[in-house]
């Protein structure tokens, strides 16, 4: 990423380009920085003189200067650098494409994965949420959608230098849909699972994941990072282009997310049809959204709103 001749070599005979890169933890070789902001530039940069026509920059859901300070003193790092990144690529790209996806979740995420892991949870198989959980709603979004979206917009003459946020069909209280996805599993049930807030030895297990990461040179399985924008932001549009504007119908996340659940269900070949019962889903609300008269620019986006449980209204 620091060697420019190797990037003109891999962009010389391309029009369309799409910049995946990025990182949920930092290391000593790459900070969020250096990959979110300079390599962003770079790429942007030698895009333009390559004369590469179409330019897909992934940036972050809720990427914003000024992120709310939850658990890392002055707010997220890594959405600071994603907001920064945007900005940076705009001044060298002009007409770049940028897209903001939610969480994703996949077969092998780092969503359902990480909160259904035994190591996520304690002794007791209790879990350690932000505020319960119940002052955050996220709309998880599936990978296949942002794969369809990403190749419409790369033929879409339209959709040049325009910003795109893209997150599932709805939104859901964080702590019933960590709920939902162990009693989909059937590790919720009847097995002593509960929801609480975060205490002393869920804080020493971080830090001891971080250090362990970073003396070994391993991918942590979580960080403050990640919990910083996972369970403590909210989901929130800004006014920006949606699925609706490109005409692609987002699935469910109850939908596109059995595969995945399924594998956490270990009594399942012994489950017969007629005796599974299958859990109440989430509630569903309605995406929370600024003020339409507001800039969906990022050097104008304001704090995340902490709150929101007196502005969400259920979808039906």
């Amino acid at each position: 990423l620091k060697d420019e001749d190797s990037i003109r070599t891999a962009v010389k005979y391309s029009n369309l380009v799409v910049n995946f890169i990025g990182a949920d933890y930092e290391t000593k070789n790459f900070s969020y920085y250096d990959l979110h902001v300079d390599c962003a530039r770079r790429i942007a940069r030698i895009c333009r003189e390559m004369g590469v026509k179409q330019l897909v920059h992934f940036s972050a859901m809720n990427a914003n200067l000024e992120p709310k300070e939850i658990y890392i003193p002055g707010g997220s790092n890594y959405l600071k650098s994603k907001a920064l990144g945007e900005i940076a690529v705009r001044e060298e790209f002009p007409n770049a494409i940028i897209i903001r996806p939610g969480e994703v979740h996949c077969f092998a995420d780092r969503f359902i994965n990480l909160y259904l892991s035994a190591l996520r949870r304690s002794i007791a198989d209790e879990i350690a949420l932000y505020a319960f959980g119940e002052t955050t709603f996220k709309a998880p979004v599936y990978v296949s959608d942002i794969v369809s979206a990403t190749i419409k917009v790369l033929f879409d003459p339209t959709a040049a230098g325009q910003t795109f946020e893209l997150i599932g069909p709805y939104s859901y209280q964080f702590g019933e849909l960590v709920d939902w996805m162990y009693n989909k599993a059937y590790r919720g049930i009847g097995t002593g699972y509960a929801r609480r807030t975060p205490g002393i030895c869920y804080t020493l297990k971080t830090f001891w994941l971080e250090m362990y990461a970073r003396i070994f040179r391993y991918q942590p399985r979580w960080n403050w990072e990640q919990l910083e924008r996972t369970e403590a932001t909210s989901d929130v549009l800004t006014g920006c282009k949606t699925f609706e504007d490109l005409e692609i119908e987002p699935r469910c996340f109850e939908d596109s997310s059995f595969v995945t659940l399924q594998m956490y269900d270990y009594h399942a070949p012994f489950r017969t049809s007629p005796d599974k019962v299958e859990p109440e889903p989430p509630k569903r609300y309605q995406h929370l959204r600024k003020d339409a008269k507001e800039s969906s620019s990022i050097r104008e986006i304001p704090e995340v709103l902490l709150n929101p449980l007196q502005v969400f209204k259920p979808a039906f």
